[in-house]
């Protein structure tokens, strides 16, 4: 089965765990995580430990003369990757823009302007800004430091 996509991945994983369509999650205090039950804890804890099954593989190849076999890596990113869209998928967000949410904080830190960053960012999440739209304005706030 060819998913094509990571958008179409997405919505398969969104599904797999009887989600129907994707839902757009309320950040404000009143109505929390509650509308997903366990399925929010599910991706949360489901991308704790897979994230500890790749250490596990890791820990094994150098403590304990275990080779790292790419096959069972592989497998365990790609667990890693189910839960990681299940949480984007809860939350309302792309994976392409988590992606483009680092580099720009990647760029903020070369650039010494991390707080700029965080303080753009989450003012607009507490002000419940279209993400994208947000993006782009650090883009260009970045664009002008020369650090």
């Amino acid at each position: 089965m060819n998913y094509g996509t990571i958008e179409e991945l997405q919505e398969v994983v969104y599904e797999r765990h009887g989600l129907g369509h994707r839902l757009r999650v309320c950040w404000n205090e009143e109505e929390s995580w509650t509308e997903f039950g366990d399925t929010f804890e599910e991706a949360a804890f489901g991308l704790i430990s897979e994230t500890g099954e790749v250490a596990q593989l890791v820990r094994k190849d150098k403590w304990e003369d275990h080779a790292l076999n790419e096959g069972e890596m592989l497998m365990e990113l790609g667990d890693v990757l189910h839960y990681l869209l299940l949480f984007c998928s809860l939350i309302g967000v792309e994976l392409e823009t988590v992606a483009r949410c680092n580099q720009l904080k990647l760029e903020a830190l070369d650039k010494g302007e991390r707080r700029t960053f965080e303080r753009m960012l989450f003012e607009a999440a507490e002000e419940d800004t279209v993400i994208d739209n947000v993006l782009d304005e650090i883009d260009v706030a970045l664009e002008v430091v020369s650090r």
